[in-house]
């Protein structure tokens, strides 16, 4: 919608962030099911792991300017997709899903963060 109208709505940024805010706790959250399930991975790090996404979202929600809550949500989802892509818990469909919709989200905040 920003781009078609060439005009850039604060609200709509700041909603398309805290949108990529609520995918990446959803994905640590998938890492907490994989992790509980498997006791073979009920360990600091992957508990750890599984929290720190929803962390960053949530601080990313809490940055005082929209560039900056976009930046850190964009920078918590590559580095989840990075994360997940290397755990070998997940099967290879999952893998490749994951690839394609965090590039997708990954690139839709990047292009309001533009026309910001």
């Amino acid at each position: 919608i920003m781009m078609m109208a060439g005009y850039c709505s604060p609200t709509l940024a700041y909603s398309q962030a805290a949108y990529g805010a609520t995918i990446l706790s959803f994905l640590g959250g998938i890492r907490w099911g994989v992790a509980v399930k498997e006791t073979s991975l009920l360990t600091w790090n992957h508990m750890i792991g599984s929290v720190t996404p929803s962390l960053v979202a949530w601080l990313g929600l809490l940055m005082p300017y929209t560039p900056l809550t976009l930046t850190t949500v964009m920078g918590g989802v590559a580095g989840q997709l990075y994360y997940d892509v290397l755990f070998e818990h997940y099967p290879a469909w999952f893998k490749g899903l994951r690839v394609v919709l965090s590039m997708t989200a990954f690139l839709s905040m990047w292009t309001v963060l533009v026309l910001y």
